[in-house]
């Protein structure tokens, strides 16, 4: 789950750079470095969800979110090459590595079990409705049949 919200963390910077570049106009070197960025920031997140995570599966996921970001990555470094094209160093990109970086140290910081419950996407169980309440409410709600 860190390496997910990591990730999720660092497509939001990404759009939010988007606004921020929202009137110039990117060119392809550009948008072939904002690529690249968003690819090494999440390599950087996995990485850091690897040293951090005490479940198998968290580990499994970030291992796989290393490997397929670098040959990703591999890829796109090899098709610049073969088009010619030299990435370019802009704004976005910039903000985009600098929200990541400040977001990786201040994720590097927590310690426990519950490093990760600032990004939890969910509710805490104690404010989640009981499972049967839910079910005798989606119950209630079905339409019947003629």
């Amino acid at each position: 789950m860190f390496v997910r919200l990591s990730a999720a963390i660092a497509v939001m910077s990404l759009l939010s750079s988007f606004a921020l570049a929202e009137d110039a106009k990117l060119t392809d070197p550009q948008i072939s470095h904002i690529a690249y960025t968003a690819g090494v920031i999440d390599i950087a997140a996995a990485k850091q969800a690897l040293t951090k995570a005490s479940k198998k599966e968290v580990k499994a996921f970030a291992e796989g979110m290393v490997r397929d970001h670098e040959a990703v990555n591999k890829l796109a470094l090899d098709l610049v090459k073969k088009l010619k094209v030299t990435p370019e160093d802009n704004d976005t990109s910039k903000t985009l590595s600098k929200n990541a970086t400040e977001k990786l140290a201040e994720l590097g910081k927590l310690k426990g079990p519950n490093s990760t419950r600032p990004m939890s996407p969910t509710r805490s169980p104690s404010t989640r409705p009981s499972t049967a309440r839910w079910r005798r409410r989606s119950f209630r709600m079905r339409p019947t049949r003629s």
